[in-house]
């Protein structure tokens, strides 16, 4: 099977129901196959990509609009990684590589 990177948010006021929530809305639109290409193909978790520091989202997201950025720090059924919004309070962005 094949990969593809994925970008989504979710709120929260925590990472943890940020990202359940990111889950339950791709498993919503997307369904529940092991292969839909979007954040619910991963193993559950996730984990904060710290070596980068941004000032406002939209160098977060230009950043993450490059696919080799997303590829070279993440792993096909590995852990979401995600940043903490720089603009809102209680947003996360999720990226990282789906089975397709």
């Amino acid at each position: 099977m094949g990969a593809i990177s994925f970008l989504t948010g979710g709120y929260g006021t925590s990472v943890k129901e940020a990202f359940d929530k990111a889950v339950a809305d791709a498993i919503e639109e997307h369904g529940n196959d092991s292969y839909n290409g979007t954040i619910s193909t991963g193993d559950g978790s996730y984990s904060e990509l710290r070596k980068f520091t941004f000032e406002k989202d939209r160098e977060i997201i230009r950043w993450l609009q490059n696919d080799d950025n997303i590829f070279d720090n993440a792993e096909k059924h590995g852990p979401a990684r995600y940043f903490k919004s720089k603009d809102h309070e209680n947003l996360y962005y999720f990226f990282g590589i789906a089975a397709v």
